[in-house]
C-alpha cells in the first residue's frame, strides 16, 4: 500500500468515525432515549390523557406506569401493533415498515408524547421522532408517528385494546 493510499484510508476512517450519534452526528446509532432529546422531562403515562386506555399499577424508576397493554391496528392500520409497557412504547409493522421505541415525555411547550427513535423498516436507519398518541372511544388510541421536526411519517393510526398480540400474519401489500 502507497503512502497515499494509507493517508487516504486513514482520513476515510476519521470521517466516518465522527458520524456517530455521541459525536454530534446522524444520531443513527442503535437506540435513541430522552437523552438526545432537549427541553424534555421524563413523565408518567398514568397522569396523562390517555391513562384511561392503559392499566395504571407499575412503578417505573419513581414514576407511575402501566402494565403492559397492547393494541393492534383497526381498518386501514390493521398490520400496525402497540405495546406500552411502563412509560414505553413500542410501534411495529408486521410489514416490515416503520418501527418506533420510546419514552413518554413532557415537551418544553406543555404536551406529552412519546420521544425515541424510528426506522422506515427494521433494522433500518434510525431517527429521531415523536409518537402523538390520542384516546378513541372504547379505550382505542389514535397514533401518529412525527419526525423530530412534527411532519407526519405515519398515520393517524385507529388501534384497539386486545388481550393478545396478533400470531397469524396479515396480508402485506
Amino acid at each position: 500500500m502507497t503512502t497515499m493510499a494509507r493517508i487516504a484510508l486513514w482520513l476515510a476512517t476519521l470521517v466516518l468515525a465522527a458520524c456517530g450519534p455521541t459525536t454530534g452526528g446522524s444520531g443513527t446509532g442503535d437506540t435513541i432515549t430522552l437523552a438526545d432529546f432537549s427541553g424534555v422531562t421524563a413523565a408518567s403515562t398514568c397522569g396523562s390523557v390517555i391513562a384511561p386506555s392503559l392499566q395504571c399499577d407499575v412503578v417505573v424508576s419513581d414514576l407511575p406506569g402501566t402494565a403492559t397493554v397492547q393494541f393492534v391496528g383497526s381498518a386501514g392500520s390493521g398490520d400496525y401493533t402497540l405495546q406500552l409497557q411502563g412509560n414505553r412504547a413500542e410501534l411495529k409493522s408486521r410489514c416490515a415498515r416503520w418501527q418506533f421505541s420510546g419514552e413518554w415525555a413532557l415537551l418544553a411547550t406543555g404536551e406529552s408524547r412519546f420521544l425515541g427513535g424510528a426506522a422506515a423498516t427494521p433494522g433500518g436507519a434510525l431517527q429521531r421522532a415523536q409518537l402523538a398518541v390520542q384516546t378513541l372511544p372504547a379505550g382505542g388510541l389514535q397514533v401518529v408517528l412525527l419526525d423530530i421536526d412534527g411532519r407526519t411519517l405515519l398515520g393517524p393510526l385507529a388501534m384497539q385494546r386486545v388481550g393478545a398480540l396478533p400470531v397469524t400474519a396479515p396480508l402485506c401489500p
